[in-house]
């Protein structure tokens, strides 16, 4: 390739750090045949503002960052920015579980009353409400753990998040327990095995293998409701019923 003049390996554990990993090196180096899009589009970035009275995580666009913010070392001072990804679904479903695991709250707007989301553990503590100093610390803290795991840096938080397991346990509050225990096994099994592949090539490689499913499944419920209506002699022998061709093979 022009302007190559060598390449160097780097072993991650799983593909979600790989995914990591690829954004950061993209975003600090530009290299120009993966900076720009092969169509009208360009990356997608997730960004946190620091400077916020709370920060929250939002999607943007390359063309809609300043001109020095998709840059490593133009970026001012409170910005972070994470990517690019190579397309919204990834970026949504990476942000999606890590605030599975940490909440955080991602309204454009605040309003005055608690969100939806923090109902569902999503968002908690919610900025919408009237929080205590201790609340906004929290929150503060929570948005650094998303900081770090989108850094690629997850042991700090998994090993924080045990500790508290572990004080809840001590506490006799396993309530509390079970859910950073689920919380943490759901997300360490996707950091682990989740695979982050272009959906239309895994359609196109198993649609054979899933109409294969599909005949065998359909032809084995069309046998057992057959069977079922199938009425004895008057001897009180069952009659065999005709073998046919099954319409759904090929």
């Amino acid at each position: 390739m022009p302007g190559c003049r060598g390449y160097q390996n780097r072993n991650v554990e799983s593909e979600f750090l790989a995914l990591l990993l690829e954004s950061k090196l993209i975003r600090e180096s530009q290299p120009p045949y993966n900076r720009i899009w092969k169509d009208d589009k360009t990356y997608l970035y997730i960004v946190i503002d620091l400077s916020d009275s709370f920060p929250r995580p939002r999607f943007a666009r390359g063309h809609d960052l300043p001109a020095t913010a998709s840059h490593h070392r133009g970026m001012r001072a409170g910005l972070k920015l994470f990517g690019p990804f190579p397309n919204t679904q990834v970026a949504e479903e990476v942000l999606r579980e890590i605030r599975r695991l940490i909440p955080f709250c991602m309204s454009k707007k605040l309003g005055k009353r608690p969100c939806f989301y923090s109902k569902i553990g999503l968002c908690s503590p919610c900025p919408g409400s009237q929080l205590s100093a201790v609340q906004k610390r929290q929150y503060r803290h929570q948005i650094q753990q998303v900081i770090r795991i989108l850094s690629g840096n997850i042991t700090p938080v998994i090993t924080s998040l045990t500790k508290q397991l572990k004080q809840a346990s001590k506490q006799q509050d396993f309530e509390t327990a079970l859910v950073l225990r689920t919380k943490i096994e759901r997300f360490t099994h996707f950091v682990q095995t989740h695979p982050f592949r272009d959906s239309a090539s895994i359609s196109y490689n198993t649609s054979d293998l899933k109409l294969s499913s599909l005949q065998k499944l359909l032809t084995s419920e069309i046998n057992h409701l057959t069977s079922r209506y199938r009425r004895p002699s008057r001897s009180g022998a069952v009659p065999p019923f005709p073998r046919q061709k099954s319409p759904f093979s090929l």
